[in-house]
């Protein structure tokens, strides 16, 4: 996974669409702020690979991060949420000849 468009030293040989993964403060139990976020972030992480081999890539580039934080009149309903989300684009890769 990369936040570069390209990948160093190898061809992107297709691709395979757009993948995402996503966290919630449910699932992270840490009390600390940067705690959870290094959870959150790892496990949305591993939540975009998940998605990216279900398609058969091998690479995932372009990756961006996202957070979230719901408050106000939604958190009443639902409740205060936090949440980091990764997208990117899967692609299959090989090394240049």
């Amino acid at each position: 996974m990369t936040t570069l468009t390209t990948l160093p030293g190898r061809r992107i040989v297709s691709s395979h669409g757009i993948v995402f993964g996503s966290s919630s403060r449910i699932a992270w139990g840490i009390n600390t702020q940067a705690d959870r976020l290094a959870t959150a972030t790892a496990a949305a992480l591993i939540d975009l690979e998940r998605s990216a081999k279900e398609l058969d890539a091998t690479a995932v580039v372009g990756v961006a991060f996202g957070l979230n934080s719901s408050t106000g009149s939604s958190a009443n309903i639902l409740g205060a949420s936090e949440g980091v989300v990764v997208i990117g684009t899967a692609v299959v890769d090989e090394a240049f000849e």
